[in-house]
């Protein structure tokens, strides 16, 4: 609610980014729950998987893959180059489904 009201000291997603991307792995359902509401209003929240942090790093990349397929297909693309090119991903499922 609070998040569209740009009078609200809350205005905007980057607090709620951030706690997202210091939740971990073991918590990745809930990661992808209330990323998808984010990732629809602000594509600064596409930083939830990229942001160059351990906790997002670590986050289950099939499976993060899957749900931006399934929700937001325009990072599909700038998210397989990212885990590529700057993590250094070699697992063959990412570079074929890039190509």
């Amino acid at each position: 609610k609070h998040s569209k009201d740009s009078e609200s000291e809350l205005f905007g997603y980057q607090r709620l980014v951030t706690y997202l991307q210091n939740l971990g792995s073991e918590h990745i359902d809930l990661i992808l729950e209330f990323s998808a509401e984010i990732l629809t209003e602000d594509e600064e929240g596409f930083l939830i998987f990229t942001e160059d942090i351990d906790t997002v790093e670590s986050l289950p990349r099939a499976k993060v893959l899957d749900f931006l397929i399934t929700n937001n297909q325009k990072f599909v693309i700038p998210y397989l180059e990212h885990i590529i090119l700057v993590w250094g991903e070699e697992r063959a499922l990412f570079h074929n489904t890039l190509i």
